[in-house]
């Protein structure tokens, strides 16, 4: 059975390549969707509804994707985190074989599952190098892969914000909670959260205390990614490369050297700055999507090497942290008060950073580079370096939130690294309000603790807490902060 499965498998690839040829260069719709893809605003003037064809385009991207998934069932089987294994091979043959190039997608996906089968038996230690540093490859030094074409960078939807805040409603709770808020100036609110945080671990259950300083760790990551994908516009889905190389490094200073643990944190966050700048030497050749996708290469492979290096790294069983960490003036503080305290502390001096940065010039020459590139660089700025201090110094403020999680938790294991952790705080600084000064903040408080009260009050949380993201990205494309900006400014009528 299984012989003859496989056959019909092929078979049935051949038939549907051969008709999504056939769909894409001899019909109707697919010269619309190719001219939709050349030239967006010439299509629309000539009558071709776009927002209809790009649903009908992603929907049939879906529909592929779910026979594939069903036809790949028999084969593959199903059960958590097949979705991301098989996401990322998707990911390495469409830009190996190139965007928008059918043949190339054909033929990169016979390359790929060839390459992906034999690597696991002649190699199997490197297997997951030998898939992903050729992708890295592809993207810095040929974007467009074999057969693609340059990617198009579509224009950012039009905001529904102003429509849903001239909704009655909305716009009266968003009135009165905004001017309730702007009674009080910025210092007093500084003020209230300093003494929250001192405050919170004298009234709060022990479980409540952890949650916090899992915010806080959270939140430290999330400042950091909103440096490069907030100031300067570099998305960026591999950014637990540097959260997780803050947290290995903890562990193995622990295991390899004899320091305490402040030195440890210092040394954590060094590494996590060394680990940026390889990394940003490498994948800031690239803009826009080509430097997503090279993120998560990179990110890959550094997921590859703490998978596979068994001896060092503990592989998919991890490690422990044998590394201790005290409070001056606080020996016998208790293991949760005390990571709670030093998370705080942390948590504080980055604030600090990041206020810093916000009121600085680096970070007005950030914003213009995000907003205009090639105006900055005929005004005489080297925009590449600018662009490289800035994710340097984004991964360097995610590693210290990691190296506070390997206190927290006690074990570090390859799913720091991993592209699930980089979404999540990608997701943090959207819902926040990504290129805000607080906005990081507040989206990784709000999906903590949201997180928290939906995993106790059902098992299936995760469906929940994605619809109410969705419905905050519906309301403000800006975010949490953006709509609460937003609300303060008056409304006019169009």
């Amino acid at each position: 059975m299984f012989p003859s499965y496989r056959i019909m498998l092929i078979a049935v690839g051949v038939v549907v390549a051969i008709g999504l040829w056939w769909l894409v260069e001899r019909t109707t719709f697919g010269a619309r969707a190719r001219a939709a893809v050349d030239d967006e605003d010439t299509a629309q003037a000539i009558g071709i509804s776009v927002p209809r064809l790009r649903l009908a385009v992603f929907g049939l991207g879906g529909f592929l994707a779910g026979l594939s998934g069903a036809l790949g069932a028999g084969f593959l089987g199903a059960r958590p985190g097949t979705d991301i294994e098989v996401f990322l091979l998707a990911l390495v043959i469409v830009v190996i074989g190139g965007v928008g190039s059918l043949g190339g997608a054909f033929l990169a996906a016979i390359l790929v599952g060839v390459t992906d089968s034999v690597s696991k038996v002649l190699w199997p230690e490197a297997s997951y190098f030998v898939l992903f540093a050729p992708m890295a490859a592809f993207l810095i030094f040929r974007p467009t892969g074999l057969f693609g074409r340059p990617i198009t960078v579509l224009p950012p939807a039009r905001s529904r914000r102003d429509a849903l805040l001239r909704v009655p409603v909305i716009a009266r709770l968003g009135s009165q909670a905004t001017a309730l808020c702007a009674r009080l100036p910025r210092p007093g609110w500084v003020a209230i959260g300093l003494a929250a945080i001192v405050v919170w671990p004298l009234v709060a259950t022990q479980y409540e205390v952890n949650v916090a300083s899992l915010a806080f760790m959270w939140a430290i990551f999330a400042v950091g990614l909103n440096v490069a994908l907030g100031y300067v516009g570099m998305p960026s889905l591999g950014h637990a490369a540097f959260f997780g190389t803050g947290a290995y490094a903890i562990a193995l200073t622990g295991k390899l050297l004899q320091v305490d643990g402040w030195t440890a944190i210092v040394i954590a966050i060094l590494a996590s700055a060394v680990m940026a700048a390889i990394v940003g030497l490498m994948v800031l050749r690239t803009k826009e999507v080509q430097l997503l996708l090279a993120t998560v290469a990179s990110s890959q492979v550094v997921w590859g090497i703490a998978f596979k290096w068994r001896s060092m790294t503990g592989g998919d069983d991890g490690m422990g942290n044998p590394q201790r960490i005290f409070v001056p003036g606080a020996p016998d503080l208790g293991t949760t008060n005390k990571v709670y305290v030093i998370s705080a502390l942390l948590f504080v001096l980055m604030c600090v950073v990041a206020v810093t940065l916000d009121r600085s010039r680096f970070r007005r020459v950030l914003n213009g580079i995000r907003d205009n590139e090639g105006r900055l660089s005929a005004l005489g700025y080297e925009t590449w370096l600018y662009r490289f201090g800035a994710f340097v110094l984004s991964g360097t403020i995610s590693g210290a939130g990691g190296a506070l999680f390997t206190y927290y938790a006690g074990f570090v294991s390859p799913d720091l690294l991993s592209i699930a952790a980089s979404g999540q705080v990608l997701l943090m600084v959207i819902i926040g309000g990504a290129g805000t000064l607080s906005g990081p903040i507040v989206g990784a408080f709000v999906v903590i603790f949201l997180k928290e009260v939906l995993s106790a009050w059902t098992e299936r949380w995760q469906a929940v807490e994605g619809l109410l993201f969705i419905i905050v990205a519906l309301v403000s494309r800006h975010g949490i902060v953006g709509a609460i900006r937003a609300w303060r400014r008056p409304v006019h009528a169009s």
